[in-house]
């Protein structure tokens, strides 16, 4: 039987139809493979569509219009192209679109977009928006966003945003915000924010903030921060802090601030401040403030102060205050515009006004004031106008010098005056 021309072109283009239509596009030269125009499910080669509804992979390059329907995306191995927007379930390639790239799961290679980009699980490469940027999951690589850039997990890489730059969990690398950068856990690397930078857990490395910066836990490195610095527990590095900086736990290192510094624990370094200097612990090093330095524990080191220096346990080697000062026991040198006092005094002590020693304490060493007054006993040398000791064991010069337990004869004399054996 003979077919005319039309017939056989009708036949075979009621075949491609049928085919069209079951697959939803036209797939040029074979179905599944080379250019492929509609909503196919797979493909391998150059795919275009309006908007993916039932994607299930393509190897090669999806360029769409609009991001997909409701679980409609699927997998792209190669470029995804969105004009102006496009969406996948996973990338491993490159993406780019003028306005938005979205991943349902993971975002794995190159890309930017000009408004948004973010990932429902992981994302990593390298990756820029115009707007923002993130990753539900972990994040690692590089990013750059231009308001704001953030992972709900775990990152490493670097992580820039023009306002923000947030991590729900630990933190390796660089990050960088305009505003503000934080991490919900541990921080390791250099984290810079024009007004704040925090740590939820502690950090390794450097925190940079113009306004404040902070961290939860046990740290070390380097904190500046234009306002206030502090952390939860202990730090080891140095701390710069434009008005005060606060420890909870145990410090080494060094610390500057303009206006305050402190800490719950013990301290070993340098405190430099402008007003005030003060640890709940132990002090080991260099003490130097503006108006007053103090410890709950021992001082041992140079402890020099506007004001005050004073402990609750012992002042040790070397001790200067505009003021007083004072501990239970201050052995070393000491030197005081008014007052150096304590239970037991042990060394060179010099005050402008009056050395005191109390409750039935002892001097040891050279007492030198207006007026030397020891409450106890003297074993050494006071040099005063009044000196004045319930035990002497030693030598008190001066215009008037008192000792009570000498014997009716020696107990008031001029210029000087020993004690009994």
């Amino acid at each position: 039987m003979r077919l005319s021309v039309a017939g056989v072109a009708l036949v075979l283009l009621t075949g491609v139809v049928g085919a069209q239509e079951s697959t939803r596009s036209l797939d040029i030269p074979v179905r599944g493979k080379g250019l492929s125009i509609g909503d196919s499910r797979r493909h391998q080669g150059v795919r275009l569509n309006f908007r993916d509804s039932r994607l299930d992979q393509v190897d090669g390059i999806n360029a769409t219009i609009w991001t997909p329907y409701r679980d409609g995306a699927g997998d792209v191995n190669g470029f995804a192209i969105g004009l102006p927007a496009t969406g996948v379930r996973n990338l491993r390639g490159f993406a780019v679109a003028p306005l938005g790239v979205s991943a349902e799961e993971e975002l794995r290679g190159m890309g930017a977009a000009g408004i948004g980009m973010g990932a429902g699980g992981d994302v990593s490469g390298i990756w820029a928006a115009g707007i923002g940027m993130g990753a539900g999951g972990d994040l690692s690589g590089i990013v750059v966003a231009g308001v704001g850039a953030g992972a709900g997990g775990n990152a490493t890489g670097i992580l820039v945003g023009g306002v923000g730059a947030g991590i729900g969990g630990s933190f390796q690398g660089i990050l960088v915000a305009g505003v503000g950068a934080g991490t919900g856990g541990y921080f390791s690397g250099i984290g810079v924010g024009g007004i704040g930078v925090a740590a939820g857990s502690g950090f390794q490395g450097a925190l940079v903030g113009g306004l404040g910066v902070g961290a939860g836990g046990d740290s070390e490195g380097l904190l500046v921060a234009g306002i206030g610095g502090g952390v939860g527990g202990d730090f080891v590095g140095i701390s710069v802090a434009g008005i005060g900086s606060g420890f909870g736990g145990d410090v080494r290192g060094v610390m500057l601030s303009g206006v305050g510094s402190g800490g719950g624990g013990n301290f070993r370094g340098v405190s430099v401040s402008g007003i005030a200097s003060g640890f709940g612990g132990d002090i080991d090093g260099v003490l130097l403030s503006g108006v007053a330095a103090g410890a709950g524990g021992d001082i041992r080191g140079i402890s020099i102060a506007g004001l005050a220096v004073g402990a609750g346990g012992s002042i040790r080697y070397l001790s200067v205050a505009g003021l007083a000062v004072g501990a239970p026991r201050v052995s070393g040198i000491a030197a005081a515009g008014i007052a150096v006092g304590g239970r037991d005094l042990r060394g060179v002590m010099a005050a402008g006004v009056f050395t005191r020693v109390v409750d039935d304490g002892q001097a040891r060493g050279v007492l030198v004031a207006p007026f030397n007054y020891v409450q106890g006993t003297t074993r050494g040398l006071s040099i005063g106008i009044v000196n004045y000791t319930r035990t002497l064991h030693g030598v008190q010069l001066g215009l008037i010098n008192i000792a009570r337990n000498n014997p009716s004869g020696r107990k008031v004399l001029p210029i000087i005056n020993y004690g009994s054996r």
